[in-house]
């Protein structure tokens, strides 16, 4: 050590006992013993003074080579490539190979669940005073390392890629193997329970790699080792990583919709179908039965435009029987149209009179009574025919949803929260506008109106951020922004600038709110459009991604302490260590030995008793690697297993 100066110390107000005891420690020398031998305080200074300095020793630099951060992948990836290897060899040389896929996913899937029981058991083992036991992962990763085969991380950024990698390994092993079971499992529960899980390869592969990097981040750049912050963080990280890696669906577009609806009814067209004419007579009859019931309560004078579709119907009828021809597809697709053209009527019973034709004209074309059709596919051309209806009624949908947003656009305000929701507020308070939108549809205008999902909570948190009022209504929403901004302009002039910070604070919390607020109305409103419009809702994965974090979160030390609290290792206890390892070089440290020394430095120090450090597997590795010059290894002691008494 560099040299100590004694009388400064001394100047200090320091006695020669600390500044013996200070010395002995940095240079391991056996103070207490020299005391009882009849040495002084300051015969021991002197001493340890004039002693010539040790040599420091250097850690050597860790490797960041090509090779070794090659060699940190394979070491994460190894357990699984050999899990998958030996069970392809043990099904797949009996069967000439044929088994060897289903062999390789039992092989991964044996190994992960084998992890997760042991991770579970070295949880509860310290309660009954049992020992922990590595992982199998961990066992087949040491046994290559024996031969030189995969390297351990040196640096912290080497650990996040060794634990980045051995996630996404695990997550992808995982889902391929449960594929191909669920392919070989007879149909039933189990089989349906492997086909979900092995669902999503790609989004498993993203979660696991989050769920592993997440938590490792945080405790190698942060020192974050809180078990239940790790398991959030590992949740955090595998939801990020799965939700990025989960495909978005192409939005429909309107042009797709309309182009889609012109080929289904160009294709129910070509189907050529005719009706017989007395089907569609005998449709006319039915449909004029339906409607003298007297629960309906249908009078031509009082529900005109329904005796227009009545009449119309019946002229066709008059007219194929007096040439001779039957009645086209064509034909009754627009009688169709008359009836659908009443159904918008501002009279709710002829609204509910037009429903109940076509109704029944849909029925006949989906379900034509025996020789009704004489020519053409009839089956063809109502599903076609039914294809262009929804294409063309989502269309309107969408179109109705742009209007919305372009109304709140041009508004005084422009495009903001507050003006979706008025703009949605009128439709919802138009009856016939509601009608026009599917049930879903209409659920979600309503919740955009009510400001459901925390909106209108976000909306009253911005009042409170500044703003340009242009009209009465929005010089009313300003009161609260201009009486904070003047409250905290008086606080700063008063000579209170924490009030005027506090305001200011608040003010700027308040942008941010309504800000927060105009992107969840507009999601709710592409929401709208995309369910609106036909496009697919996007997939979710929560059971794969949970998966995946439950393996990936936490290890066997971490878990099996997780109810303890780790506290700080005081200098001096860390000094000593550093003593112990200068007495005991590189490559000639006991564990017994090392094992004894530890539990001494923890009992003098205040530390839990008794630990069974010579059969701790971390504790046997961390041996074996100062034991090899070649490895990189840290002096530093942990903090984890560091409970006081």
């Amino acid at each position: 050590m560099a040299k100590f100066d004694v009388e400064g110390a001394r100047a200090a107000g320091y006695t020669d006992a600390e500044i013996a005891d200070y010395l002995a420690a940095e240079e391991a020398f056996d103070a207490a013993a020299a005391r009882e031998a009849g040495y002084t305080d300051a015969d021991i200074i002197g001493y340890i003074s004039a002693a010539p300095a040790k040599p420091v020793k250097r850690e050597p630099e860790p490797d960041r080579s090509a090779a070794q951060y090659a060699g940190v992948i394979s070491s994460a990836l190894l357990p699984y490539a050999t899990a998958a290897g030996l069970g392809a060899a043990a099904t797949g040389i009996p069967t000439g190979g044929i088994g060897a896929p289903l062999g390789a996913a039992a092989g991964v899937t044996s190994l992960g669940v084998a992890d997760l029981g042991t991770s579970i058991y070295n949880v509860f083992a310290p309660a009954f005073d049992a020992k922990t036991i590595p992982l199998p992962s961990e066992t087949i990763r040491r046994g290559y390392e024996t031969v030189g085969i995969g390297r351990r991380p040196q640096t912290p950024e080497q650990e996040v890629l060794f634990r980045t990698a051995e996630g996404a390994g695990g997550g992808l092993s995982g889902a391929t193997a449960f594929r191909e079971l669920a392919r070989t499992t007879t149909p039933g529960v189990t089989r349906n329970v492997m086909r979900e899980l092995g669902r999503g390869p790609g989004v498993q592969t993203a979660a696991g790699a989050g769920a592993a990097a997440a938590p490792t981040i945080a405790r190698e750049y942060a020192g974050v080792e809180n078990p239940l912050a790790q398991f959030g963080l590992s949740m955090a990280g595998g939801v990020a990583g799965g939700r990025l890696a989960t495909p978005r669906a192409t939005p429909v577009t309107r042009e797709q919709l309309i182009s889609q609806a012109g080929k289904d009814y160009r294709r129910a067209e070509q189907a050529g179908v005719q009706f017989d004419t007395a089907a569609i007579a005998d449709l006319s009859q039915n449909i004029r039965r339906s409607l003298s019931q007297p629960n309906l309560q249908f009078h031509p004078r009082l529900h005109p435009r329904i005796n227009v579709i009545l009449d119309d119907i019946d002229e066709a009828v008059t007219n194929a029987q007096t040439n001779g021809v039957p009645i086209s597809f064509s034909q009754l697709e627009l009688l169709r149209r008359v009836a659908r053209t009443a159904g918008k009527s501002i009279d709710k019973d002829e609204r509910r009179l037009a429903s109940g034709i076509i109704r029944q004209l849909d029925e006949f074309v989906a379900s034509p009574p025996a020789n009704a059709v004489i020519a053409g596919d009839a089956a063809d051309a109502a599903t076609a025919i039914k294809n262009a209806r929804t294409s063309w009624r989502r269309m309107s949908q969408v179109d109705a949803i742009d209007s919305m947003v372009e109304k709140a656009t041009n508004s005084a305000e422009g495009l903001s929260a507050n003006s979706l929701r008025s703009a949605a507020r009128t439709i919802a308070n138009n009856p016939n506008k509601m009608r026009s939108f599917d049930p879903d549809i209409q659920k979600q205008i309503k919740s955009l109106t009510r400001g459901s999902g925390g909106l209108s909570t976000l909306q009253g948190f911005g009042t409170f951020g500044p703003r340009i009022p242009t009209t009465t209504p929005e010089m009313l929403r300003a009161i609260p922004a201009a009486g904070l901004l003047s409250g905290s302009g008086a606080a700063l002039y008063s000579g209170s600038p924490e009030l005027a910070a506090l305001g200011l604070t608040v003010a700027g919390g308040g942008l941010a709110s309504r800000a927060a607020a105009n992107k969840m109305a507009l999601g709710k409103v592409a929401k709208m459009t995309n369910q609106a419009a036909g496009t697919p809702a996007r997939e979710m994965f929560r059971p794969q991604i949970a998966s995946q974090v439950a393996q990936q979160f936490g290890t066997p030390e971490t878990a099996a302490n997780a109810n303890e609290k780790t506290v700080a290792i005081p200098p001096e206890m860390q000094s000593e260590m550093n003593a112990w390892f200068n007495q005991n070089p590189r490559g000639t440290a006991d564990l017994t030995e090392y094992a004894n020394f530890r539990r001494g430095l923890d009992a003098k120090y205040g530390f839990a008793l008794n630990n069974p450090y010579e059969d701790n597997p971390g504790i046997k590795y961390f041996v074996e690697q100062y034991n090899n010059p070649k490895a990189a290894v840290s002096l530093t002691i942990p903090k984890i297993n560091t409970m006081r008494r």
